[in-house]
């Protein structure tokens, strides 16, 4: 799919946030939302993300008593569609929707008079493109298909299509570069309005092809935009505005203008975006959709109302990106997105005045840092017990200045008090302590409950059996691992044999570069993710030889290349999970790009092993696991169950969830530790390009293919070699980083690093 273009800086961030949930009705019985605010949200609300440090304040799930909720249903999609491109309320009140078969390379047009009970699907006939960059769907049942620079087909809704091209302006970025068609849609009244690469929009005639602007009395270019009848709802960097589709009038709405999305960035994908809007059912208003949930707007209000709380439903998976919202009646509406796996999701979300405003049944997950794989899994187990409220508590929320010693000596006050979480994610949580003081409760039967039904790593389920109990097991997993040639990789066990190589390597060829450019911080979180294992004792500490060890190869393998000083950020930041979801470092396509001896990273994903190999086809190389026959693997979303959990049977039944196929299929993000759920995932691969630049300015590309039998053979076996964990604690994780960054930069020999490293965990431990 095609990437859009968007303005520098569009981080979407939510300052809209609603203390209660949907819980009281109106005299007639309609729903009327949950409570009104507007400005900035606050922490340790039901169902949010709240409690910065770890803390379980009381929140509004403690006073929700009433009736009334939106439930969510799935919509099944006709079989042949395996991708969405667009969904709209037609004028006859039915539901459209436009749909593409990968495999026949078919367009549909998609309706339903009964909610998506029943579905008339007529393939589109005479289409000029295969590829569609976006699609506006008419108030009459018909659509407008874009290709890349405004090529369009027109088709009716008995699905003849017809061809024609709108005129776009030049791109301003000059160049050889066409303008595009970024976004489409239609108005109420049937007006066809256009969004270009300039961030410019438009009114599209649709037989002439001529455009004329209307977006003249916005300074800034909008990133994309909804239709609320006639009113384009326009988003840019500042803000929302509300834009009239005919005469280009602006509306300035302050209340509306604030609504941002405070997940993350959209991942860019054209006709899928991280806030959708939609006409309310009340005149003039406006719902829109975020990962919060479904909003309310009244036309020049105050306010914004929460109708439907996304961390209780689907609409909270930080994964799902969406098409469009849609309001049936204002007890009845429709959300389509795509998921981790791109799968199309349409949901129907109908008011039942005699549900319980809140599940009766509460379940609080503690996790130091968030992560969609979390909230997957969460959504997954909502979904499987829709009577069960499971509160989501982040400990490092990010922007507050709490550091995770921080967060962690909060979360271990609550627990002591008796207010604890009854499902901790152990990530960078001091777990032997947290046994020690017998603060998790033993939860093999329930892993081996899993293993017996669908298998499991074994050797990765093996390290964290103490004295025959179980108190964590990770639900995914991934690994360090360096490229080079094969000579180079003989040598690449370990830091010490690499920096020996690189020298040699050097003293060959003064102008190589031995890995491709690293940030201080970067570097070094890299190679503790690789090595760490090794350095921890069994008391949960640092070994001092080894700590030296590391430091005095990781600053010589530094310290062989030179590049600009903005390279050499000194930023110390968590550079696996950004924004939530986890990210390997290793691709193959930085070592291609620099053409360096070595590069060192995570694996994190099939998609990084195929992405190394189309690389490696080119520098006749190839990869292998940091650390030879002692290599480590890195956990990922580690659960486990606190032993004082008044909810202890639900919070098993989250881990068992957690670990099963179905829930372990639905992300991308590391390898399961579900055997089934993994060789699934092999089953799932595709080929594609990837194209980039080199530093010198010229291009190269990469193909990217499906693994052999051998290749993927081959990953099984390696990732079934792996022997123990990394070392997980947060705290000294940072602790080393922040002070290995000064070694590396040469403000601070290598024992006094050490020293300062070893002074601060003693008493980080001692504590």
């Amino acid at each position: 799919m095609k990437k859009r273009n968007r303005a520098a800086g569009l981080i979407l961030a939510v300052v809209l946030a609603v203390t209660s949930l949907a819980g009281c009705s109106d005299r007639n019985g309609n729903p009327e939302g949950g409570k009104e605010t507007a400005g900035a949200g606050t922490e340790g609300n039901a169902g949010s993300e709240g409690g910065s440090q770890g803390g379980n304040s009381e929140d509004a799930f403690s006073d929700a008593g009433g009736k009334g909720r939106f439930l969510e249903t799935e919509i099944t999609l006709p079989e042949q569609i395996d991708h969405l491109n667009a969904v709209r309320k037609l004028s006859d009140g039915s539901i459209s929707a436009v749909g593409f078969n990968a495999n026949s390379l078919a367009y549909y047009l998609l309706n339903t008079a009964d909610l998506g009970e029943t579905w008339e699907t007529t393939e589109m006939k005479g289409l000029e493109q295969l590829y569609v960059n976006e699609v506006a769907i008419s108030p009459e049942g018909g659509a407008a298909l874009f290709g890349y620079y405004g090529e369009m087909d027109l088709v009716a809704r008995d699905g003849t299509a017809v061809s024609k091209t709108l005129n776009l302006p030049a791109y301003s970025g000059g160049g050889d570069t066409k303008n595009q068609v970024l976004g489409a849609a239609y108005t109420e009244d049937g007006t066809l309005l256009i969004l270009d690469m300039d961030g410019s929009l438009y009114q599209a005639d649709t037989e002439t092809g001529e455009l004329k602007k209307i977006s003249t009395n916005i300074a800034e270019k909008i990133d994309y935009f909804g239709i609320a009848g006639n009113q384009a709802v326009t988003v840019s960097p500042s803000g929302v505005a509300l834009l009239d589709g005919g005469t280009g009038a602006v509306t300035e709405d302050e209340i509306l203008k604030q609504v941002t999305d405070s997940h993350r960035e959209g991942n860019g994908i054209i006709g899928l975006y991280p806030v959708v809007f939609t006409e309310g059912a009340e005149e003039g208003s406006i719902v829109y959709v975020n990962h919060e949930g479904l909003f309310f707007h009244r036309g020049g209000g105050s306010v914004n109302e929460q109708l439907i709380n996304g961390q209780l439903v689907s609409l909270g998976d930080g994964s799902l990106e969406f098409y469009g919202v849609i309001t049936v009646d204002e007890s009845n509406y429709l959300v389509a997105g795509s998921d981790s796996l791109s799968t199309p999701r349409i949901y129907r979300y109908t008011y039942d005045a005699e549900a319980s405003a809140v599940p009766e049944k509460q379940l609080k997950v503690y996790a130091l840092e968030d992560t969609s794989v979390l909230q997957q899994a969460i959504t997954y187990f909502q979904k499987q017990n829709p009577d069960v409220f499971v509160k989501k508590m982040i400990g490092l929320s990010g922007g507050d200045g709490v550091t995770a010693e921080d967060a962690l000596r909060a979360l271990s006050t609550d627990i002591m008090a008796g207010n604890g979480p009854d499902v901790l994610i152990l990530d960078g949580i001091p777990v032997e302590s947290y046994i020690e003081k017998g603060i998790l409760a033993d939860i093999r039967d329930v892993v081996e409950e899993v293993e017996g039904a669908e298998g499991l790593f074994e050797n990765v389920k093996e390290p964290y059996i103490r004295d025959q109990k179980m108190f964590e097991m990770p639900t995914r997993f991934y690994f360090s691992a360096v490229e080079g040639a094969d000579e180079a990789l003989e040598a690449g066990s370990s830091l010490t044999s690499m920096l020996e190589y690189l020298k040699k390597a050097r003293e060959a060829d003064p102008e190589c570069h031995g890995l491709p450019p690293k940030t201080a911080s970067g570097f070094l979180y890299e190679l503790y993710y690789a090595a760490s294992a090794g350095m921890k004792t069994e008391d949960g500490s640092l070994s001092e030889e080894k700590l030296k060890e590391f430091l005095t190869a990781a600053k010589g393998i530094f310290e062989l290349d030179t590049y600009s000083t903005e390279e050499y950020n000194t930023e110390v930041k968590n550079y696996s999970v950004w924004n939530g979801i986890l990210y390997g470092s290793l691709s193959g396509t930085s070592r291609l790009g620099y053409e360096s001896v070595y590069d060192i990273g995570t694996v994190t994903d099939y998609d990084r092993v195929q992405s190394i190999y189309g690389a490696e086809k080119q520098l006749n190389g190839n990869y292998r696991p940091f650390g030879g026959e002692n290599a480590s693997f890195v956990p990922y979303v580690s659960v486990g169950v606190a032993a004082a959990s008044e909810a202890g049977e639900l919070a098993r039944e989250f881990v068992k969830g957690i670990l099963s196929k179905s829930c372990q299929s639905a992300a991308n993000e590391g390898f399961p530790v579900n055997r089934a759920a993994y060789t699934e995932k092999q089953g799932q691969q595709k080929s594609y390009s990837v194209g980039t630049s080199k530093p010198d300015g010229s291009s190269y590309g990469i193909e990217v293919e499906v693994l052999t039998e051998e290749q993927a053979a081959l990953l099984t076996r390696q990732l079934e070699s792996l022997k123990g964990p990394s070392f997980n604690d947060r705290v000294i994780q940072e602790l080393v980083i922040e002070e290995g960054i000064k070694c590396l930069n040469g403000s601070q020999s290598v024992e006094d690093t050490v020293s300062a490293i070893m002074q601060k965990v003693k008493l980080y431990v001692s504590e």
